[in-house]
């Protein structure tokens, strides 16, 4: 089976990357560089029980939505799959992965998928990107060094001169550093070292430089700027316009914001205006395991001056841990829930389900897989009712998106 050719017609796009369409024998393959309702010859590269997996052989019939990627790494590095679809089918096929994933796991019913918002874009769709990361590569001196990127599956490296989604000038920028570091270990070039269960002692220490762009100027290390800072705000503005409408419904109580996972408190700290501007007093905890992130949301808070903010706290600790030791309160309470990749755990979504002071939850995801299971989990425990819902577009040309939906709780 392997080395099979066939012609296929893309249906859609995966959150791998790749296309979807069907083989003559009516198992679904995923194809990298095709686009929706193209049809292309595929060679089949792996197979699996219920799928294949292919390469692009030949464009038989370009889609409509196919354009030339500008970037001369297309479909050599690890990152923008998508830099060949057309910017609007992009939105569109994030808004349909969204729909369809929370439609086939049943998290929200046909009425309530109505309501959630299409895929908002971004305002930049290159150069957006506020930090980079890059690796190290080989050189016969720690001058002559390449910078570059990962190939999305074999991990090989993979230099580059320019990043169009990230700051200006950072590759070059990142490329000056490298004669500074000391005893600097740089990625092998080999694949077979990087995917060995038993790697040597350079790959695991290989360098990496962090690059952002701080108020216009390009500095070294990851910093507290967003990747996506437009965007970003366009987000802040969705959950700060929820929390406004509910807490004006009930402007005469008093309020407590948890930010769980929270960082340094990027979804929360625009809060201090909103209650500022309704004049209701409020409490802040912010709940995040990285330690990094208390002294920058420390920075921030201790600047505040509102009245109405009455006090506010930072516990750097899990969720998990968190959640198992918090008392309720007695006051109501507004929860934002930003959790990782891999979603909340059992134990978080029980004990938050269950929690009396939970009055309004805003659950902020970047995966529409694990967002549907926690939801599903959820709404098995307590009754929640959508209020509103969006997705946004962070990262232009990938397959990632954002999904933050609002909910009201019944007691």
């Amino acid at each position: 089976m392997i080395g099979q050719e066939f012609e296929v017609k893309f249906e859609r796009m995966s959150r791998d990357g790749g296309a979807v369409g069907r083989a003559p024998d009516g198992r679904v393959i995923f194809v990298q560089g095709g686009a929706p309702n193209e049809l292309a010859r595929v060679r089949v590269t792996e197979v699996h029980k219920r799928h294949f997996v292919g390469e692009l052989v030949e464009i038989v019939e370009a889609s409509p939505a196919r354009v030339v990627p500008p970037c001369p790494h297309f479909q050599l590095c690890g990152g923008c799959p998508w830099q060949h679809i057309d910017y609007a089918e992009q939105l569109r096929q994030k808004t349909d992965l969204v729909h369809a994933t929370l439609r086939k796991s049943k998290s929200l019913s046909d009425a309530e998928l109505l309501r959630l918002e299409s895929c908002a874009p971004s305002p930049k769709i290159w150069r957006y990107r506020q930090r980079l990361s890059v690796h190290v590569g080989p050189g016969k001196s720690s001058a002559a060094a390449q910078v570059g990127f990962r190939t999305r599956n074999t991990h090989d490296f993979v230099p580059v001169e320019d990043c169009l989604i990230g700051p200006e000038g950072a590759i070059g920028f990142a490329r000056s550093l490298v004669p500074n570091l000391r005893q600097a270990t740089v990625a092998p070039q080999s694949s077979r070292l990087a995917r060995s269960k038993n790697p040597p002692q350079e790959l695991k220490h290989e360098l990496k430089i962090d690059v952002r762009i701080e108020n216009s100027e390009l500095k070294s290390g990851a910093g507290f700027v967003q990747v996506n800072a437009e965007q970003n705000l366009a987000i802040q503005k969705f959950i700060g316009a929820a929390i406004h409408d509910r807490v004006e419904r009930d402007k005469g109580r008093a309020w407590t914001v948890y930010d769980l996972y929270g960082g340094s408190g990027n979804w929360s700290r625009p809060l201090v205006e909103i209650f500022e501007t309704l004049q209701t007093p409020w409490r802040l905890r912010i709940v995040e395991s990285h330690g990094s992130s208390e002294a920058e949301a420390r920075r921030w808070l201790d600047k505040q001056q509102s009245e109405w903010l009455r006090d506010w706290a930072f516990h750097s600790n899990d969720v998990e841990t968190w959640i198992k030791r918090n008392r309720e309160d007695s006051e109501l309470g507004i929860f934002i829930v930003n959790p990782p990749r891999q979603g909340m755990s059992q134990t978080v979504i029980e004990r938050l389900a269950r929690r009396r002071d939970l009055t309004h939850l805003i659950i902020v995801s970047c995966d529409p897989n694990t967002f549907a299971r926690d939801l599903t989990s959820l709404r098995g425990i307590r009754q929640l009712d959508l209020v509103s819902g969006k997705s946004f577009d962070l990262f232009p040309h990938t397959d990632h998106v954002e999904v933050v939906t609002v909910w009201e709780i019944k007691s």
